[in-house]
């Protein structure tokens, strides 16, 4: 009952933990959550080589709608539904043959994934929050995180703690220890639930009408802020280079604010919606168009319309990969915005292309992967 009286109170319950966290940028192990890594930050720089021809490597259709992938331990993760129903599906990355599969009690577009050392964690609509081996599927626990009703929004996991968020009442972060599942604070926010973000030593978590800094391991509040409210339940920020980017989905109102990281600071600028970055440029949709912009200047680089776009770009080692409305995935070059490769994969069994974060691109083991409607397909050199 502590635990439920500090998150209703909106308060912090301090654990006191030895703690150190420092970001880099993702390894070749790949995709951990939505947009990539923690950071959210849509970005993948990899060791091997990767540059053009690409070509499609394999494709599997569940027959049912299918998330953004999770690449560990040689294996591509994602939710998908079908004939069996909802479950957790773990592909071979080489060859898209099935490796192990999971049911699951939650809905598969209302339930989300993350990683982190060889552990996925599984966020449902009712819960509880769960954790499996990744190489084998197997269940190491399942926590209950109180005082909410819903849980089905992005978990985000790093140096062992998972942060997991709820809506009801109101809006609730929870960091959890990835080991144990035991929920170590709970912080209640105005506004919409979304996904929480971490950045040097510190998680943000946007809600809409709110945004905090928060330290790890104990949850204590470094700043605090209220930005502009202007729509409901949107995407996880992003951060990147000491700034924390409040993104909207397509079907909100607004492109989303900028602040400073280390000072809660409003920027200016627009966010654009879960920008993905590299280098000094940021790559986001806009009524419906990629677009590249300058970081430092805000400057429009390129913008390419030949399709028309919900979900966010990634990037891989400066190409950004784009997935359109109708399943057709593009490849631009970074720096100019060339059209390097297309690839039409259509959206499978589905009528319906699902939106982020339900959906979209992940990338590992030096491939990228493309969930379109119920088809998940891998793309590399």
């Amino acid at each position: 009952m502590g635990i439920l009286r500090d998150i209703l109170a909106g308060m912090i319950a301090c654990v006191p933990v030895a703690f150190s966290l420092t970001i880099a940028a993702a390894a070749d192990t790949g995709s951990s959550t939505f947009q990539i890594d923690p950071a959210h930050d849509g970005s993948l720089t990899l060791s091997t080589p990767f540059a053009p021809p690409f070509k499609m490597l394999w494709s599997i259709d569940f027959g049912g709608p299918v998330s953004y992938p999770i690449v560990t331990d040689n294996l591509v993760i994602v939710i998908a539904d079908g004939p069996i129903g909802p479950h957790l599906a773990a592909l071979d990355v080489s060859t898209g043959k099935p490796v192990w599969q999971k049911l699951i009690n939650g809905d598969a577009t209302s339930s989300f994934l993350a990683s982190d050392s060889g552990t996925i964690f599984l966020s449902t609509q009712g819960g509880p929050l769960q954790a499996f081996t990744a190489a084998t599927g197997k269940p190491l626990w399942a926590t209950a995180l109180p005082g909410e009703s819903f849980f089905n929004f992005v978990p985000t996991a790093a140096n062992g703690y998972v942060y997991a968020s709820g809506d009801g009442s109101g809006a609730v972060l929870y960091g959890v220890s990835a080991a144990t599942g035991e929920v170590l604070w709970g912080r209640g926010f105005f506004g919409n639930t979304n996904g929480a973000t971490v950045g040097p030593n510190t998680v943000f978590f946007s809600s809409g009408c709110e945004i905090a800094s928060l330290r790890p391991p104990s949850g204590k509040t470094v700043w605090d802020n209220n930005p502009l409210c202007d729509g409901g339940p949107g995407l996880p920020a992003a951060y990147y280079a000491g700034k924390v980017y409040m993104g909207k989905p397509f079907y909100v109102t607004g492109q989303g604010q900028i602040a400073d990281a280390v000072t809660g600071r409003y920027l200016g600028g627009v966010a654009g919606n879960a920008p993905a970055f590299y280098g000094k440029n940021s790559y986001t949709i806009r009524n419906g168009a990629l677009v590249a912009s300058s970081l430092a200047t805000g400057e429009t680089l390129w913008s390419f319309t030949q399709d028309t776009f919900f979900n966010p770009p990634i990037v891989v080692n400066n190409y950004v990969f784009t997935l359109s409305n109708v399943g057709t995935l593009y490849i631009n070059g970074g720096t100019n915005g060339n059209l390097v490769a297309s690839f039409k994969i259509g959206l499978g069994a589905l009528s319906q292309f699902p939106v982020a974060p339900k959906s979209g691109l992940g990338a590992g083991a030096g491939m990228v992967f493309g969930p379109s409607g119920s088809k998940l397909t891998a793309f590399g050199p």
